[in-house]
């Protein structure tokens, strides 16, 4: 039996930290403060979002097995996976926007967060790669090039002890 995402509806962490949570209920995280836990609530939602792709993916190239995979109710187009992925991006709170490098004492915890970001968004643009293919989509080589390029560029510039961190995703 195969789940899929839209299976199973439960609401994202809220990206709230420990302090703001009490025996009387969980309280707004203060405006202008970004939450440690961020980076966990947008990748939750950017993984979310490569299992849909994915599954998108097998749906067009079913599994070997021939396990039963259900289509989702709108036929999906790769520019619409862009469009949800550039979405995610674009809501991301400044601390752990990926083109950010910072040198405060809390950023260690954000460059991790940064990092993580940065490697989810590389395994779901190349699950949407592979979905415009399966689909027939015209892929603009600049753009699959541009892109792998910017990734490179942006990993060059994190630190060592934010790219140790998250060692098992740059392997895989």
């Amino acid at each position: 039996m195969q789940i899929s995402d839209w299976d199973v509806r439960i609401p994202y962490p809220l990206a709230v930290d420990d302090e703001y949570i009490t025996h009387n209920g969980t309280f707004s995280q203060p405006e202008g403060k970004t939450s440690l836990l961020a980076g966990f609530h947008y990748v939750s939602r950017m993984f979310n979002l490569l299992g849909v792709v994915l599954n998108a993916v097998s749906y067009r190239n079913p599994s070997p097995r021939g396990l039963p995979v259900l289509a989702p109710r709108l036929p999906p187009s790769s520019a619409m996976f862009r469009h949800a992925l550039e979405g995610i991006l674009h809501r991301l709170p400044d601390p752990i926007q990926i083109s950010q490098v910072s040198t405060e004492p809390t950023d260690e915890a954000f460059a991790i967060c940064r990092v993580n970001l940065l490697m989810t968004q590389a395994h779901t643009q190349l699950a949407i790669q592979r979905f415009a293919v399966a689909i027939g989509d015209e892929q603009d080589p600049s753009y699959q090039a541009s892109t792998r390029r910017r990734i490179v560029d942006m990993l060059e510039s994190m630190s060592s002890e934010s790219l140790a961190a998250n060692g098992d995703a740059l392997v895989s």
